[in-house]
C-alpha cells in the first residue's frame, strides 16, 4: 500500500467552462475508445474521456455509420470528441454537428496519428510539417466550434525535424484551449525507447495555455515522474489504460492522499473483463462480430499473470460472442 502524498495534488484542470476534479483522462485510441470502454473508465475515475479519432469529412457527409460514433452516454461524460481532417469548410460543417450530437464539452485536433492511412492523406501526425497549415485549420476551427477546441500532438515529423514548439505556438495563438504532447515523431510510431519527456518540459515552457503530457505513463509513479519533470498541466492515460481501467483510480486516490494497490486479483481482473465485454455487446452498432473486435482488448486485464498467453490464444479461437462468455465464466470458476 502507498499513502504518499505528491506535490502536485492540488492540481485542477480548466477546460472552456469546466473544472476537471483532478488532472487526468483518458486518451483517445484508435479502436480501444469506443464508447464501452470510455463508460468504464469514467467508472474507475476518469476525469474526462476521449474519443477514438471522427473523420470530420464523413460527419459533414452525415455517414451513418460515423455518426453512430458520436453516441454518447451520461455515464462516460464528461467527453471530448477527437477529429482528424485538414480542410477548414469540412471542419466548418462537421463541428456543430459533432458537438450537438455528442454533448462534448470540446473538440480535439488529431495531430498524433502515425499510421500511414492516416498521416499519407495530409492527416494526423503529418500536420506536424505544415505549421502555418496548422494555424489556419485551428483558427478556423475555433471560430466555427461551439466549444473549446484542443490539440494533440507528436514532436514533428521525425528526429532532428521535430516542429511541436512552433505548431504548439500556432495552436495557441489560433484560439486553442490546450494541447496535449505525445513526445515521439511521426516516424517513432509507439517505440520504446523514443518518448522524450524534455519535449514536454519544453512545450510547457514556451506557451501560456494548458500543456497535458502523454506517453509511457504505466502507472501512478510514471504519470507523478512526468509532472514533477516536465511541469504538464495534466495527464492523458492511453496504452497505460488498456486492460487496466484501475490506473484512473489510483491516480485519484494518490493525488487525495489516500491508498492504493498495485495488485489485483485474477478474479477482480476477469471479472472486469467480463463487465467490460458486457458493456461493449450493450453500446455496439453491430455487437455481433464484437468477438473480434476485443482480441486485442481483453487479454490485456491479464497481462503479467501466468494465464495471460493460453487466455489470449483461447481468445482468438473464439468464434462468437457466447464463445467468449464461456471462456471467461469457465476462467472465473478456475480462479476461484
Amino acid at each position: 500500500m502507498n499513502t504518499q502524498k505528491v506535490s502536485v495534488s492540488n492540481r485542477s484542470f480548466i477546460l472552456g467552462e469546466h473544472k476537471l476534479g483532478y488532472p487526468v483522462m483518458a486518451a483517445p485510441m484508435a479502436g480501444y475508445t469506443r464508447l464501452a470502454t470510455r463508460i468504464l473508465y469514467r467508472r474507475f475515475g476518469a476525469s474526462l474521456n476521449v474519443s477514438e479519432m471522427v473523420n470530420a469529412r464523413l460527419v459533414a457527409e452525415d455517414n451513418p455509420r460515423t455518426l453512430s460514433m458520436l453516441e454518447s452516454s451520461p455515464l462516460e461524460k464528461p467527453l471530448s470528441i477527437q477529429v482528424f481532417g485538414a480542410e477548414t469548410q469540412i471542419m466548418e460543417k462537421a463541428l456543430p454537428k459533432i458537438a450537438s450530437l455528442s454533448g462534448a464539452i470540446s473538440i480535439d485536433l488529431n495531430m498524433g496519428c502515425p499510421v500511414k492511412k492516416i498521416s499519407s492523406n495530409g492527416f494526423g501526425a503529418s500536420l506536424m510539417a505544415h505549421p502555418h497549415k496548422v494555424y489556419d485549420l485551428v483558427a478556423s476551427m475555433v471560430n466555427s466550434s461551439p466549444v473549446p477546441i484542443t490539440v494533440k500532438m507528436r514532436s514533428g515529423p521525425k528526429a532532428g525535424e521535430e516542429s511541436y514548439l512552433q505548431v504548439g505556438e500556432m495552436c495557441q495563438k489560433a484560439g486553442a484551449t490546450a494541447v496535449a504532447l505525445h513526445p515521439r515523431t511521426r516516424k517513432d510510431k509507439f517505440e520504446a525507447g523514443t518518448c522524450n519527456w524534455d519535449h514536454i518540459r519544453r512545450l510547457k515552457r514556451a506557451l501560456d495555455i494548458p500543456v497535458m503530457g502523454n506517453g509511457d505513463i504505466l502507472c501512478v509513479q510514471d504519470g507523478v515522474r512526468m509532472i514533477e519533470q516536465t511541469d504538464c498541466d495534466g495527464l492523458m492515460i492511453g496504452r497505460g489504460a488498456v486492460g487496466n481501467p484501475w490506473i484512473f483510480y489510483d491516480f485519484q486516490q494518490y493525488f487525495s492522499g489516500c491508498e492504493y494497490s498495485l495488485n489485483r486479483s485474477l478474479i477482480e481482473r476477469l471479472s472486469v473483463a467480463r463487465e467490460h465485454f458486457e458493456l461493449e455487446l450493450k453500446y455496439a452498432a453491430k455487437p455481433q462480430g464484437m468477438y473480434r473486435q476485443v482480441r486485442k482488448s481483453l487479454p490485456e486485464y491479464l497481462k503479467g499473470t501466468p494465464n495471460y498467453a493460453g487466455f489470449r490464444e483461447a481468445l482468438c479461437e473464439c468464434a462468437s460472442n457466447t464463445d467468449v462468455f464461456n471462456l471467461l465464466d469457465r476462467s472465473l470458476q478456475e480462479a476461484h
